[in-house]
């Protein structure tokens, strides 16, 4: 719970203004809605008196109910605001940490579990910031408000249907352990079947080249089922949730006629009381029975946060901060000595003794078999990954010694995978740099002009 107090502090905190005004209109809703039962008791009771008496009873519920709509249209407002800007903080935050890690960082989380942190887990928390911070206030309310006013009109009465919601409760705290265990379960399944679905789309040309559909086909069936098995075992035991808590409820009304019934014949309570409390029960009957899918939002967000936080809280791998050479201003002399690379988490080298000396201003074409490191040799250049200290010169200084965001921004390094299809041809051509004259100087040089002028 200390990372859901934690997310409370540095999101919630800031809209303390909305959530006080959401709260203040939903006391207000629910104090209006408590209010009705007593002036509806006072004119059953009244019905021996004047007709204009009961009239005026009949108005004041009506401004009431007016009233109801009024505030508890604006309690929505108030939640709901808070709880969308914070998605977008969110997803704001999350994309520039994601901006600032470093390739490794994306060889242990899988594309399509990031895509899933990055919606699922996210609208979880938009959840809790909005429907579950307002429903927990109003649980708290109507309960509260209810109980009170029970309390005024018979405490004895109100003791027995405090029982059967205190005994609900520590049973329903029972199941919610099980459910959170299965939403963690549920969601890292999601997980790993967005990354098998992405994965499968970016490679679609060699799956239909091997004919290999049917493989990736029961694949994909097999870990749809294992995502729709969890679900199911969340919503059977979010449908025993509520009931236990409707179960109560139901004991209410029937102790209310048990034991209020008598106190009304004897004269301890009013009809027009015994009235007010059987719609004060049935006002405890809603919330209740949301208190079921209330625990499962909390737990499920508390479980997306603890998602979100293992992409969010690692530091960028970036051992070069403390250093702040410049980039080259032109076209560097480049040198390797003895370069060795290995992958995180692999023993066996990618790169072994590689040495050359490339002048300024030169070209240099490197061929090599599939596997053989040509690719990695431009990562540990272009400092994509980080070569091993005293390995990689640029005009003689350490490449690990120049500021890796300028070293960058010096480089261009064109891989062989497109990364900017989903943009336009324009963009994909120019990959983010140049302008107009830029783009029609390299249409020429590929001679593409003739096909971009057919589209």
């Amino acid at each position: 719970m200390t990372s859901v107090f934690s997310f409370m502090r540095r999101y919630m905190a800031r809209y303390w203004a909305w959530y006080l005004g959401g709260i203040l209109a939903l006391v207000a809703t629910n104090w209006l809605a408590v209010s009705i039962p007593v002036v509806l008791a006072e004119a059953i009771d009244q019905f021996a008196r004047p007709q204009a008496a009961i009239g005026q009873k009949a108005l004041l519920i009506a401004l009431m109910g007016i009233g109801i709509i009024l505030v508890r249209t604006a309690s929505r407002i108030l939640f709901f605001t808070p709880g969308r800007l914070i998605e977008a903080q969110l997803k704001d935050d999350v994309f520039a940490r994601l901006l600032e890690q470093q390739p490794p960082f994306f060889r242990r989380f899988a594309t399509g579990d990031l895509v899933s942190r990055f919606s699922s887990d996210i609208s979880a928390l938009r959840l809790l910031a909005g429907f579950a911070a307002l429903q927990i206030v109003n649980v708290v309310a109507v309960l509260s408000l209810s109980l009170t006013q029970m309390a005024r009109i018979s405490p004895r009465l109100t003791t027995w249907m405090i029982a059967p919601l205190a005994v609900s409760l520590f049973i329903n705290q029972l199941f919610i352990r099980k459910l959170f265990f299965l939403v963690k379960r549920m969601q890292v399944e999601l997980g790993a079947l967005s990354d098998h679905v992405l994965s499968s789309y970016e490679g679609i040309a060699t799956v239909q080249s091997f004919t290999a559909e049917g493989a990736f086909i029961e694949r994909f069936r097999g870990r749809n089922e294992a995502y729709m098995s969890t679900m199911l075992k969340r919503a059977n035991l979010r449908t025993v949730v509520g009931p236990v808590l409707f179960l109560a409820i139901a004991i209410n009304v029937f102790t209310l006629l048990f034991v209020g019934g008598p106190m009304a014949i004897r004269g301890e309570i009013s009809v027009g009381e015994l009235v007010a409390f059987t719609t004060l029960v049935a006002l405890m009957a809603s919330p209740a029975r949301g208190v079921g899918f209330l625990f499962a939002i909390v737990k499920q967000s508390q479980a997306s946060l603890e998602r979100i936080e293992e992409v969010v809280l690692p530091e960028p791998d970036r051992p070069d901060r403390e250093h702040h050479r410049s980039a080259p201003p032109r076209p560097p002399a480049l040198e390797l000595r003895d370069l060795e690379f290995s992958y995180s988490g692999s023993a066996q080298p990618v790169l072994r003794s590689v040495s050359l000396t490339l002048p300024a201003g030169t070209t240099l074409g490197i061929l090599g078999p599939t596997g053989a490191g040509k690719s990695t040799l431009l990562r540990c250049i272009a400092r994509l990954e980080n070569p091993p200290a005293g390995r990689v010169f640029v005009d003689g200084v350490d490449v690990r010694e120049i500021d890796l965001d300028a070293w960058r921004r010096a480089m261009v390094l064109v891989p062989q995978r497109a990364f900017l299809f989903s943009e336009s041809l324009r963009d994909n051509i120019l990959l983010g740099e140049g302008d107009e004259r830029a783009l029609q100087r390299v249409l020429r040089l590929a001679a593409l002009e003739p096909d971009v002028e057919m589209l």
